[in-house]
């Protein structure tokens, strides 16, 4: 077997995998169905003409980053994860701003970093969210002595939480899906619980 034949068969091998899910690979089936396109244009053996069809195969390489980001953003996009979404979305837009080898990972590489605030800030959240509702029970139940206590720590929680997501409400804590699967009450109890806060807010 020749390398064209080599390649072809190797081409139409992963195409075929891919297509066993063609939402999550349909850049990586681009990918492959393009390069077969220009090796079926070739009618003999050259490897000249194979190594320039294929070149270093970045488009699969750009592809498999771009499949991977967008299948991550439909995840974070289902369960309501905004800033996950967001996070996904510089990643692609790194992937897609590349040309060639050195400019995608060394895209990735900063993407990565920006991405990664937005990751930190919403896991931080998370935390936060949970020390609140712990917070607002304590001072709910606190005697007179210990409740100034208890609502500065209430406050100092707030305060952190609001620079995690400027956008924080105590509404957004009971409809906001990441939010809600870290509390372990019904609506109606966190809904009495979340009442507490505006006692000290």
């Amino acid at each position: 077997m020749n390398i064209l034949e080599e390649l072809k068969g190797y081409f139409e091998t992963r195409l075929n995998e891919c297509k066993t899910n063609q939402e999550l690979n349909k850049h990586q089936i681009a990918a492959y169905t393009a390069y077969l396109e220009k090796l079926d244009s070739i009618h003999d053996d050259d490897y000249g003409k194979v190594a320039e069809a294929i070149g270093d195969m970045f488009l699969i390489a750009r592809a498999e980053q771009r499949d991977r980001y967008e299948s991550l953003k439909r995840i974070k996009t289902l369960f309501g994860d905004s800033e996950g979404v967001k996070a996904e979305q510089i990643m692609i837009d790194a992937v897609q701003a590349s040309s060639n080898h050195t400019e995608l990972y060394s895209n990735i590489s900063r993407a990565k970093d920006d991405a990664g605030v937005l990751i930190q800030n919403t896991h931080r959240a998370l935390e936060l969210i949970v020390k609140l509702i712990t917070q607002c029970v304590e001072y709910h139940v606190s005697c007179k002595s210990r409740k100034q206590k208890r609502k500065a720590e209430v406050v100092a929680i707030w305060n952190e939480l609001q620079q995690c997501d400027p956008e924080i409400t105590v509404d957004k804590i009971m409809m906001h899906k990441p939010y809600c699967r870290v509390i372990p009450f019904d609506n109606e109890r966190l809904s009495l619980i979340l009442s507490w806060p505006g006692e000290v807010l």
